[in-house]
């Protein structure tokens, strides 16, 4: 059953409300409505999980009439054009069977005849449903006599095949207090008994009865199952963990993957059911949020009043149904406001990020993912769940089958895969690295960082994962060696659970039209995240995936290919050169690349046996389940493409398409970069033909690769740009299989559009009507009533609108000022409106005051980060790129990124180590708890006496000097105007003390003098302790997931020479004398003449931007003249406490601003200044707070505080001083 609202409401606006409480009592489908009120090209705020389609003729000046259809987000629709001078909206509704709805309105005043009707209703080819207020009176639908309007209704009626639903009912009450029936309701003949029409007892705030119409089409939207889940949030770990005990000591460890996988399974599921909440299976409730007791007695004593109306027809109870309706309506007026004021007020910096999204998302009106109604299958729509799921199954399965790929393809593949000859001897040393035993360490570090808590269909999630007790971790990761070394993997863990999500702005009737996320089982998707971290170590340290491919490597992303190819063009363009650029895209790549080609790949970087059977195992004989409305799909198979959803099919991906790099690069005057499938080719060569025909060869060798690997070239979203600031030059023309590749002048390359000028301006277009998009949100949290908090709005606005205009800033920031000033409108007002500062607050203010820095601020801050790129070298690329631009002797004509950045460099002479790389001999993974010593870094340093930490290193250093091992103690120390480390005997013999640059943190100076130390132990003979204080660089240490070079080098070292080198966090000041040894020694180096070592961190070259970035600020502030200057002279950020009322700091920061309604409302009007409302003198800040005579008295009995000065000392007291302080005298309505 399908229901359907009908209801002219008098005003969209004004009874918003009572439109709420009907979606909540009859939960519509669709909702036709009449007498919007809004004009034409305008649109309002829809209620939650509905589209909004408003509609008004274009010469209706005073915003009367209007009408709209809302349709649920899960009902697949179209929206029909018309044609028809009535003021008339169609959309066709795909369900059971398709379904045409027209929704009209025609006024009083409004002439039309029965060829006007007709004209529409012809224009429906589906059955129809036709829907509206026609002002029209025949006794065919009850009207006591017919007027011209309503025989022409007739006659349409009669020249059709059109059927009224009416009853009779009346369905309009006018102001003279008589009944009426002029809505109505008509369908064709074939779904008349398939409509059930009715009319609601009473008007809702309207003049008219809201109309239902029921559809029973087939039940198509309770066939939905709800599964549940562990609520881990409310989890009792210690209870879990102790049945997981006992379940795991009851339960014998077995030698088959798939048995041990399935009894761990149990283990754990066993424990959770008894320790871990389950959700509930129920929907969610439709109750609008602001209803209360209160609105719910008050809406039945209107409806009373309307009984008693109709039963007696008398003034008296008329005027007593008004005014309990008006009673009725202020009283949800004012719930809804408390409501918003409530929920807001919950919003503040203290709260968590993910309260304070799925509030957002609530306030904003986002749904959540609704139920697939029906889709298109081969014989017509399909509605059951099961039926749906049974063909999304089916589709997915026969997309990645064999059959549906070339003979290359299953030749290929059959071949690689049945070879079983494949053998390295002997193995290299990296490659006997990444096939040792899984280490317990090794699990808990990626066990810790993996996100989320989806789990898969055995529904253990990572929370429930993490705590497990030791003993079945060790469990696990036996388990893990097994498959790792057999090759083995459990079927339960290759089987995914998908579940199908619809596309954005997608029909929702179409399979291709949603997206498959896949849900794996957690315990296989750890260790699978295990070999994906050894098998990428192993692929950058022998440089196996091109540096061209900047997808899923850690530390480079889009916007290392966007500055390569911001380089090429504007060198190009600098010497008077074009660019032609090649975008390729690929269909589906990700679900049919073969696994052929991957095995293929691996074998050629010859990995051991281990590595080989286990990737194989992992692609070959996988399957699916598809969920859909919570019922699955029966199992079928998944023959080809990376598994969705496991951590080790990305670089299994970007592996598969290496061959793609190897291609292009051997085409002379040719460039690329890729990022996963996404592949750009572009070139400089002068003569367009040449250009041409290389392209032409390029995509003809990718064609002959997309036979045998399965992913194939989608041609139509293949394009050309030729970028070119000639006159009269021709782009390239390319055709490839008899598709012609369009050149287009403006092409979207990883999110930045590009045009031919290479000017930027459709990107800055682009990203403004993003940020107005954004912009609504941050206006609708900071509306009136809102209580949220300052301080978050600045963040909300750093995450939506921010985050926008910062992504390949560095690139299209170098556009023109005309281009970048398009943002400035949109950010300002979102800033404004955080702080909930006036739309005319000056600029200057408004920045310092959030803390936000200015669009052109961040275009320079962002083009310098680049060189915080180069420190960690992840991308060799992009160092080698540097390095050819710092040998350029002249300027380049158009500046690009990297170019700014070095003129930056070279200022600061940050750049000097930029180029230096040490490769790794041992996996990051291989550190372990034996390498380093913890044990002092369980004692507390703020409990712990000094004794106890001198008395435990004591036997420490016993026990290693005893075995033979020396002490090495090393120190880093920062002062403002110097940075420097040292390295001493526990003798205090200094080994080494440098200076670094002043730019230099403590933990670079940390880290370096423990570098010295690893370098002096390993030249020198003997068994070396290097003891150190900084918590930070032994947690560095620790995690392999760290890419400091520093940092690098030493793990490297102790995972190469246990035996020999060993690291210890000691406490410092804690009266260890090597310690302090070693404290004096980095010291002293300022004072005395040394060397510079060289080094700079990422996080140093961000500091160090940072910090001239203060500077810069600084020194403009100086001259800023103006009284917020003076408030905030060192242009400080403020954080308020989160319990200071958001009223106080309103107003607080108005003051501070020194933008008020009293001080500046008459600039915008054009009066003379205000005068203060209680004495004579022109008003201003300081006269209201401290110079009014008439106000000279309360502040005395406050102390004689002065108000001014607290304004410059930001406070939760000193706010709420300054809010008293007004809120007693009457003056906050003129702040």
């Amino acid at each position: 059953m399908i229901p359907l609202l009908q209801w002219n409401l008098n005003g969209y606006t004004n009874n918003y409300n009572e439109l709420q409480l009907l979606i909540q009592d009859h939960a519509p489908a669709i909702i036709l409505l009449n007498e919007t009120h809004i004009s034409f090209n305008l649109s309002a705020f829809t209620p939650k999980q509905y589209i909004g389609m408003f509609h008004n003729l274009p010469h209706i000046s005073t915003g009367k009439r209007g009408i709209a259809i809302l349709i649920r987000r899960d009902i697949p629709h179209k929206i029909n054009a018309i044609q028809s001078n009535l003021l008339a909206m169609s959309i066709e509704i795909i369900l059971v069977k398709k379904i045409t709805i027209i929704c009209t309105y025609i006024a009083p005043d409004e002439h039309f005849t029965s060829t006007d009707i007709l004209q529409l209703i012809n224009q429906a080819s589906t059955p129809l449903i036709f829907a509206g207020d026609f002002n029209a009176w025949s006794p065919l639908w009850g009207s006591p006599i017919a007027n011209k309007r309503g025989k022409c209704i007739e006659d349409a009626l009669l020249s059709s095949n059109l059927i009224c639903l009416n009853n009779g009912s009346a369905t309009h009450f006018s102001t003279h207090s008589t009944f009426s029936h002029v809505d109505l309701t008509m369908c064709t003949d074939t779904l008349a008994t398939e409509c059930e029409w009715s009319i609601l007892d009473h008007l809702h705030g309207s003049d008219h009865f809201p109309i239902v119409l029921k559809l029973h089409l087939g039940s198509t939207t309770k066939n939905h199952k709800i599964n549940k889940v562990f609520k881990t949030d409310y989890a009792d770990w210690e209870k879990f963990q102790t049945h997981c005990e006992i379940n795991g000591n009851n339960t014998p460890i077995s030698d088959n993957p798939n048995q041990e996988s399935a009894r761990l399974t149990k283990i754990i599921r066993s424990a959770a059911n008894v320790s871990i909440p389950h959700t509930k299976p129920t929907a969610s409730s439709k109750s609008v949020p602001w209803w209360n007791k209160e609105i719910a007695e008050l809406r039945a004593k209107k409806q009373t009043a309307w009984y008693e109306y109709k039963r007696a027809r008398s003034l008296v109870n008329l005027i007593s149904f008004r005014k309990a309706n008006a009673l009725f309506r202020r009283s949800a007026k004012q719930a809804k406001r408390k409501c918003f004021q409530d929920f807001t007020s919950k919003i503040n910096p203290s709260s968590s990020p993910k309260l304070i999204w799925n509030a957002l998302k609530k306030l904003s009106g986002v749904p959540r993912n609704l139920t697939i109604q029906c889709v298109k299958g081969p014989t017509g729509l399909v509605t059951n769940p099961s039926d749906i799921s049974e063909l999304f199954a089916n589709h997915y399965s026969e997309t990645s089958s064999d059959i549906s790929f070339s003979t290359q393809f299953q030749t290929s593949k059959t071949t690689t895969l049945s070879d079983t000859s494949y053998s390295v001897s002997p193995l290299s040393f990296s490659a006997k690295q990444i096939e040792t035993s899984i280490s317990l360490s090794e699990f808990e570090f990626v066990a810790s960082t993996v996100k989320g808590k989806s789990p898969g269909q055995d529904k253990i999630s990572y929370p429930i994962i993490r705590h497990m007790p030791k003993s079945l971790k060790l469990r696990l990761v036996k388990l893990y060696n097994k498959i790792f070394n057999t090759g083995v993997y459990p079927q339960f863990w290759k089987t995914s659970c998908v579940i199908p999500i619809l596309k954005p702005h997608k029909s929702s009737d179409e399979l291709a039209n949603y997206r498959p996320i896949s849900l794996l089982p957690c315990m296989g998707k750890i260790l699978e995240k295990i070999v994906a971290n050894r098998l990428m170590w192993y692929a950058q340290r022998n440089k196996f995936i091109s540096p061209n491919q900047v997808a899923y490597k850690k530390g480079q992303g889009t916007l290392d290919a966007l500055i390569q190819l911001d380089y090429f063009i504007t060198n190009a363009l600098s010497s008077k050169n074009h660019v032609s650029v090649l975008s390729l895209d690929f269909h589906r790549a990700f679900d049919k690349i073969g696994a052929h080609i991957i095995i293929r790949q691996l074998r050629k970087w010859k990995i051991g046996q281990n590595m080989i059977r286990f990737i194989t195992n992992f692609l070959t004989n996988r399957k699916l389940k598809v969920n859909v409305n919570g019922f699955l799909s029966s199992t079928l198979p998944l023959s080809n493409g990376t598994p969705q959803g496991s951590p080790l099919s990305a670089l299994l991906f970007i592996i598969a398409f290496d061959d793609i790099s190897r291609m292009i690069k051997n085409y002379k005057g040719v460039e690329h970069q890729i990022y996963a499938d996404d592949v750009l080719i572009y070139t400089k060569v002068s003569d367009v033909n040449l250009a041409q025909s290389l392209f032409t060869n390029i995509l003809a060798r990718i064609e002959t690769w997309s036979l045998e690997s399965g992913a194939s070239l989608s041609l139509d979203k293949t394009h050309i740009l030729h970028v070119c600031r000639k006159q009269n030059c021709n782009g390239i023309s390319l055709t490839h299989n008899q598709t012609n590749i369009e050149c287009k002048t403006q092409l979207k390359i990883l999110g930045l559009i590009f045009d031919s000028n290479y000017n930027f301006n459709a990107h800055c277009k682009y990203v403004r009507n993003s940020l107005m998009s954004r912009l609504n949100i941050v206006k609708y949290l900071s509306s009136k009533h809102s209580f949220i908090h300052p301080n978050t709005l600045v963040n909300v606005v750093r995450a939506l609108l921010t985050s926008k205009i910062d992504y390949g800033l560095p690139i299209y920031g170098n556009c023109s000022k005309s281009s970048i000033n398009l943002l400035n409108a949109p950010y300002h007002c979102a800033i404004r409106r955080s702080l909930r500062a006036f739309p005319t607050s000056p600029i200057k203010t408004i920045m310092a005051e959030s803390g936000l820095p200015t669009i052109q601020n961040k275009i320079i801050d962002s083009s310098l980060q680049i060189l915080a790129k180069t420190a960690e070298n992840t991308n060799p690329l992009l160092n080698t790129t540097i390095t050819h631009a710092t040998k350029k002797r002249k300027i380049p004509r158009i500046q690009s990124a990297i170019s700014r950045c070095l003129s930056f460099a070279a200022e600061n002479n940050i750049l000097r180590n930029a180029t230096r790389k040490f490769t790794t001999r041992h996996p990051p993974c291989l550190i372990n708890d034996k390498i380093l010593q913890n044990k002092l870094m369980f004692l507390s340093k703020q409990n712990t006496p000094n004794e106890v930490f001198q008395q435990t290193f004591a036997e420490l250093e016993s026990n290693y000097t005893n075995n033979g091992w020396k002490l090495l103690f090393t120190d880093g120390s920062k002062s403002i105007d110097s940075t420097s480390l040292a390295v001493v005997t526990a003798t205090g013999e200094i080994i080494c003390n440098w200076l670094l640059p002043s730019t230099s943190s403590v933990f670079t100076a940390e880290g370096s003098a423990i570098l010295h130390a690893v370098n002096y132990a390993k030249k020198t003979k003997g068994k070396f302790l290097i003891c150190t204080d900084s918590k930070s660089c032994m947690s560095a240490i620790t995690s392999p997931s760290n890419r400091n070079p520093i940092i690098e080098v030493i793990r490297d070292a102790v995972i190469g020479a246990p035996q020999k080198i060993q690291v210890m966090w000691i406490p410092g000041h804690a009266g260890i004398t090597g310690n302090h040894f070693a404290d004096l020694a980095a010291k002293n180096v300022a004072r005395t003449p040394a060397l510079t070592y060289y080094v700079s961190s990422k996080q140093d070259i961000l500091n160090l931007i940072k910090h001239k970035r203060h500077q810069k600020n600084a020194s403009e502030w100086k001259t800023f003249k103006h009284h917020y200057a003076v408030i905030n002279p060192a242009r400080n950020r403020i954080i308020y406490s989160s319990t200071v009322p958001t009223s106080a700091m309103k107003t607080y920061t108005r003051l501070r601003i020194g933008h008020t309604i009293i001080t500046h409302a008459h600039l915008l009007s054009g009066k003379s200044p205000s005068i203060c409302p209680l004495c004579d003198d022109t008003a201003s800040i300081k006269h209201l707070l401290t110079l009014c005579p008439m106000l000279h008295p309360t502040a005395h009995n406050s102390g004689n505080i002065d108000l001014i000065k607290l304004l410059s000392e930001p406070s939760e007291k000193n706010v709420m001083i300054v809010y008293r302080f007004l809120k007693t005298n009457d003056l906050l309505k003129y702040i």
